[in-house]
């Protein structure tokens, strides 16, 4: 894995991305902990506040005209001579154009869709704010850490110093209780000196994984697209579809960026994605286990 690293460095760099290469002791440095055999730091890289975001996203096309109607789920979707017609608990609405961008929640709103994509819930957990002492040692910088493990661990400090870790990941909701507890049992390993360590916040939600882990764009019908696979990465990519999915529905002449249009491919035997996932991570913490 770490000759993958490595080449994975040396791709950027030679790209000419401002990122460099962290030999163990220079990364024990920087994130408190010295289990890794090295790694590397792309600089053009930074956190976000991820709900702030997208209140600031929703600000922002508010201000523009836009109008948000929250917990609106749509119950049917069908074309008309008018366009598209929308129905929700609440009313219904028409429109020439329809974006659906439901991600790890498509559901059958749109035949087959959802069978697209295997939703798994993504977990993470927070402590209470660290003392002053442990804040600068383990990220102290304000880098964002993520592991090449098969079940990966990604963390960071946010603003008012607390740490938050996720990773695993669970078909199922219930699962997530069993994941909660391995984060925290991860933290206490990284910050043994702090003693008993307060948790604050607990959370999880969907993620859409795509058999090849690329974000997949369809055109559903004229006048209808979608967006989703963001593999856990949604925060950035899905930013990204956005202006790409927006460019394709005002048929912009000379777009920034160009993505390619896919058909639906329908997983087979997707009533098991739940007992799949929940062999694969097995599979994988496993070899995870044995390589240390």
């Amino acid at each position: 894995m770490l000759g993958d690293l490595r080449k994975r460095h040396q791709d950027w760099a030679q790209r000419r991305a401002n990122v460099a290469w962290l030999e163990p002791d220079e990364l024990a440095q920087r994130m408190g902990d010295g289990r890794y055999l090295g790694g590397w730091i792309d600089k053009r890289g930074g956190g976000v506040q991820p709900l702030s975001y997208a209140r600031g996203l929703a600000r922002a096309a508010m201000g523009l005209g836009a109008r948000v109607h929250g917990s609106t789920p749509v119950r049917s979707l069908n074309q008309t001579a008018n366009g598209w017609r929308l129905e929700t608990a609440n009313g219904a609405l028409t429109a020439g154009k329809v974006i659906l961008a439901t991600n790890g929640y498509t559901d059958g709103l749109w035949p087959k869709l959802e069978h697209t994509v295997v939703p798994v819930f993504s977990v993470q957990v927070a402590t209470a704010p660290l003392g002053e002492n442990i804040r600068g040692k383990i990220l102290g910088g304000g880098e964002v850490l993520s592991d090449t493990h098969r079940v990966l661990w990604y963390f960071r400090q946010d603003g008012h110093g607390r740490l938050l870790m996720g990773g695993g990941g669970s078909a199922y909701e219930s699962g997530a209780v069993k994941v909660y507890e391995g984060l925290r049992q991860r933290i206490h390993s990284l910050l043994p000196e702090a003693g008993e360590i307060d948790f604050e916040y607990a959370w999880n939600g969907k993620v859409a994984i795509t058999p090849d882990h690329y974000p997949h764009l369809h055109e559903l019908a004229p006048g209808l697209l979608a967006g989703l696979g963001f593999n856990g990465r949604g925060v950035a990519m899905a930013t990204m579809m956005g202006k790409i999915l927006a460019d394709r529905m005002l048929e912009t002449a000379q777009p920034e960026f160009e993505f390619p249009n896919m058909t639906p491919r329908p997983l087979p035997l997707h009533f098991m994605r739940g007992a799949a996932v929940t062999a694969t991570r097995a599979y994988y913490r496993f070899r995870d286990a044995l390589e240390g």
